[in-house]
């Protein structure tokens, strides 16, 4: 019997939640906390350490070569760990104001485009079309180049809204066009409500779960975006390039001088110097892969708890929008004739 129900409590787990959730609030943390808890001052230079057989190491420490630097150094000798600790706030601060950017755009536009038929929905519709077709990365790299490589946070933010809203708007767009032909919607209209409370009343409750899905999703992508700008050598903040003799070849190789720490710039200064440090891409390439994954699967996890039934009566609510069938259910129809309150 007990077995039984453990059993059932495994089967009625949502993994997917449970996952994004517990990694999300690990990233949060180490957002947070992240300069408490760092080992070193992530800006600190150690140009010689001395290892306890005398014998003198210049950077870049390799991953264990040094006690106290377990993911070895940068070319400055400044300690991998502590600048991934402290870069994670100022990146996921950039990526979360990209989101909001998105949503607040992609979601009043996607409104208006379900909501009213006609010329006025023809237009955003189609300037939807167009930013969907339009790849994301090209136009950030555009908008980077026209605004003269400035590496600030409101460049990134108009660099990948002015087309990433598209996708956000068409799924609210196709919720809101959906719900507008339900039953209960045309008896409002029947009854001599007004658009405005229509949409405040009855659609917006309606979408609302979606948005909270689509924001995890959302931000999962935008973190993927961010990795792909720091590998073109796009990140916040922007940087120097210095030339540093190479004793092998007698050439010079070139390295980014960053700042305060951030990923984009991490990735963009190990992947270029990708021969000398093999281990810098390789974390700060799986602490990006952990980002996206952890809202990716917290956005799975939204999705199927709302598309399941629920005591309360929670059904479906997510059934559009390609995430899952477009289906309403009758008994949303009739309880929402039910309380409609019209004349309150």
């Amino acid at each position: 019997m007990k077995s039984n129900n453990i059993l059932r409590f495994i089967n009625r787990l949502n993994f997917p939640m449970v996952l994004g959730a517990f990694l999300v609030g690990g990233l949060v943390f180490i957002a947070i906390a992240g300069q408490s808890i760092a080992p070193h001052d992530p800006m600190e230079n150690f140009y010689i350490i001395e290892a306890e057989n005398g014998e003198f190491i210049t950077p870049p420490f390799a991953p264990g070569q040094v006690p106290g630097f377990p993911l070895g150094s940068d070319f400055d000798g400044r300690d991998i760990l502590s600048r991934l600790l402290v870069g994670v706030r100022p990146t996921l601060i950039l990526v979360t104001l990209v989101v909001f950017t998105r949503m607040i755009v992609g979601v009043v536009l996607g409104f208006a485009e379900g909501w009213y038929a006609g010329l006025p929905g023809d237009i955003i519709g189609h300037l939807t079309k167009i930013a969907l077709s339009i790849p994301i990365l090209i136009v950030a790299l555009m908008v980077i180049y026209i605004l003269e490589l400035q590496m600030e946070a409101w460049v990134f933010i108009i660099a990948l809204t002015i087309t990433g809203w598209g996708q956000v708007a068409r799924i609210i767009a196709e919720r809101v066009r959906l719900v507008r032909g339900e039953t209960y919607i045309e008896a409002a209209r029947a009854l001599g409500a007004g658009n405005l409370r229509i949409l405040w009343k009855h659609v917006v409750p309606q979408v609302r779960t979606l948005i909270l899905v689509t924001l995890s999703f959302e931000m999962g992508a935008v973190l993927l975006q961010m990795a792909e700008l720091g590998f073109l050598g796009m990140f916040l903040g922007g940087g120097a390039i210095r030339l540093i003799p190479d004793p092998k070849s007698g050439g010079f190789f070139q390295e980014h001088i960053t700042g305060q720490p951030e990923l984009g710039q991490m990735l963009a200064a190990g992947w270029e110097n990708f021969i000398y440090t093999p281990a810098m891409p390789a974390v700060v390439g799986t602490v990006f892969f952990l980002a996206v994954f952890s809202f990716m699967m917290l956005g799975e996890g939204l999705k199927r708890y709302y598309a399941e039934p629920t005591s309360s009566g929670l059904v479906a609510r997510l059934r559009a929008s390609g995430l899952v069938g477009p289906v309403m259910e009758g008994r949303q129809a009739y309880e929402g004739t039910r309380t409609l309150g019209i004349g309150d």
